[in-house]
């Protein structure tokens, strides 16, 4: 007699970021995300933010380092099975470390890291060597990485530009490559070329590359938003080049209705229009 399987729930996919009160980034970014795909979450908040960093002055932070290893024993406990997991912004080599030892115990077919560190060449204040070391540990564990340009920089021992010519690219690409162990898909977001901005991602050996107009201003949660919407596809097993292009155009919806609203951009990209589409 065969088994009936159409009602077995579907295992979820962890999210590993903060939470932040004011403003639609990190998880708040991508749990609308996975919602309007249908997809069951398993949530890791790691710090607890009254706002975003950037745009509201001090904020009050709370981290949950504490109390996430006791999270993860619990569904250890429930026999929780995960089917993926997208990590963004971590913010402190304890958290970094946490989850390196976490995700290499776990063997998932999706590990979609974006090792959030830094922009416009600069790596933010709070990060500093240290993190940097501790997270070329962690993406070890991914199976797709998606770094802005400075990130990678970094990442690759290079110092942070907001430029970069199509060889020294190609050499970042090859020493992430050999940071991975060859086991990550890579994508590059945010490279500046005159008027667009592109992302370049690799196909085989040769590099491929998706331009966009480039919008005026700062967009606070545009690297969540992309990585949350490209873990989506792969969950839906939508080819790797097809799911990247999926999420550059998803993202540049956002980034569209964002920068024609009249709300305050400190409060995070607007999403109703790209989950019309997702």
């Amino acid at each position: 007699m065969t088994k009936d399987t159409s009602q077995q729930p579907a295992q979820p996919f962890l999210i590993g970021e903060d939470l932040s009160a004011l403003g639609r980034i990190s998880l708040g970014a991508a749990l609308p995300i996975f919602a309007k795909t249908n997809i069951p979450t398993a949530l890791a908040p790691t710090t607890l933010l009254s706002a975003q960093t950037e745009g509201f002055g001090t904020v009050e932070s709370q981290s949950l380092l504490t109390w996430l290893p006791e999270l993860f024993a619990h569904w250890q406990r429930q026999n929780i099975n995960l089917s993926g997991a997208l990590v963004g912004y971590l913010g402190s080599e304890a958290l970094i470390n946490l989850f390196e030892a976490y995700l290499s115990q776990q063997n998932l077919p999706i590990v979609l890291i974006d090792p959030v560190m830094g922009d416009s060449g600069k790596l933010y204040p709070n990060i500093n060597a240290a993190n940097v070391t501790a997270m070329s540990a962690l993406i070890q564990t991914a199976t797709v990485i998606t770094p802005n340009l400075t990130e990678a920089q970094f990442l690759t021992g290079r110092p942070g530009t907001t430029t970069v010519t199509t060889a020294e690219l190609q050499a970042i690409f090859h020493d992430l490559t050999l940071l991975t162990h060859n086991k990550a898909q890579i994508v590059i977001t945010g490279i500046p070329y005159e008027a667009q901005i592109s992302t370049v991602w690799q196909k085989g050996s040769q590099l491929q590359q998706l331009q966009q107009p480039k919008l005026s201003g700062h967009f606070y949660g545009s690297g969540d938003t992309f990585a949350a919407i490209l873990a989506c596809q792969l969950y839906a097993k939508v080819p790797f080049d097809q799911a990247v292009k999926r999420a550059c155009d998803l993202t540049y919806v956002a980034l569209k209705q964002t920068a024609d609203s009249h709300i305050q951009r400190r409060f995070g990209l607007q999403l109703s229009a790209l989950l019309t589409q997702l």
